[in-house]
């Protein structure tokens, strides 16, 4: 009986320390995902690169909320090219988006 609580104990440290060692690699992974370091300002489109300069100075401020379907698709689209969050239907500026606005001349 104690030899099968000895294996028993022993498995369960190896199956503790392999699962473990899996959610490492899964939490190191998930943070690599939002290492995203800076914007090319070439990927944009022209008429979202516009947009954005354009209203340059409410996304500096805080929040942006879209007058219309197409300042909210370009905002949409921003999103995706990771310039723009949304939270509650307002947009607002990310860290490389706040460094693409910095870097622009005045």
């Amino acid at each position: 009986m104690q030899t099968v609580l000895n294996i028993a104990t022993l498995l369960g440290g190896f199956t503790a320390l392999w699962f473990l060692y899996d959610k490492r690699v899964i939490v190191l992974n998930w943070f690599k995902l939002y290492t995203r370091t800076s914007v090319n300002p070439l990927a944009l489109p022209d008429q979202e690169f516009e947009f954005i300069f354009n209203k340059s100075e409410f996304f500096t401020r805080g929040q942006y909320l879209p007058v219309n379907a197409e300042e909210r698709e370009f905002c949409m689209s921003l999103t995706n090219h990771g310039v723009l969050r949304e939270k509650g239907g307002a947009f607002r500026l990310t860290g490389p988006g706040k460094r693409m606005l910095a870097g622009r001349s005045a």
